[in-house]
């Protein structure tokens, strides 16, 4: 609560901005117990660093040998759907199945689903990220996966409503409907490979 009233847009409705000042700020039950007259003097609490696990727990199913499309373009889409896995795809729902017919993509490809392109990437909405896996398939599903645990997080529509654009050569914008998210590939320099990857693939089943 305290975050979202001080970044509301309208300095009028903003917390500290009406007629208490910094007063309104310090009496949000945010600062309950602390007390302002003694705080130059107080030690500040240790500073925690936080770690995440997943880089290395998702290293199992990303030690993948990689292709031209892993690095390049959608490569002959037209011709390659429906075929399952070839030089041109990454991976297949296909190649992932185990004895027991399970697999990591079990739920989240279909057995004629093709990757054609993967990452890691930071997906940012606001000021906040989520450290997810970035797919592109040949079926034009753009997917994204907590890699921790291999959780389908959300889809985002390859519509006509998509757009695309480049922020540096490590993130790029993807705006649908009214949402917008910032994707950074992690320092990889892969922003305009994914924005041409899904440009041509979005060309492909608008067309």
């Amino acid at each position: 609560d305290l975050v979202k009233r001080l970044l509301v847009t309208d300095p009028k409705e903003r917390l500290g901005s009406g007629p208490g000042g910094a007063e309104e700020i310090k009496s949000h039950p945010f600062f309950a117990g602390l007390d302002w007259s003694r705080v130059r003097e107080m030690t500040p609490p240790e500073v925690v660093e936080i770690t995440r696990k997943e880089d290395s727990e998702a290293d199992d199913f990303l030690d993948i040998i990689p292709t031209q499309a892993n690095v390049g373009h959608v490569r002959d889409v037209g011709g390659q759907r429906g075929r399952g896995a070839t030089e041109a795809f990454l991976w297949s729902g296909e190649d992932h199945h185990e004895a027991q017919g399970e697999s990591v993509w079990t739920g989240i490809l279909a057995d004629d689903e093709s990757i054609v392109k993967e990452g890691r990437v930071k997906k940012y909405k606001g000021m906040f990220y989520k450290k997810r896996l970035l797919l592109l398939t040949d079926k034009a599903r753009l997917l994204y996966l907590d890699p921790s645990n291999m959780q389908l997080k959300g889809e985002i529509p390859l519509d006509s409503r998509l757009q695309l654009t480049v922020k540096s050569d490590h993130s790029f914008i993807v705006r649908t409907g009214e949402k917008q998210y910032i994707m950074d590939t992690q320092g990889a320099k892969e922003a305009v490979n994914w924005v041409e990857s899904i440009t041509e693939m979005q060309e492909f089943i608008n067309s």
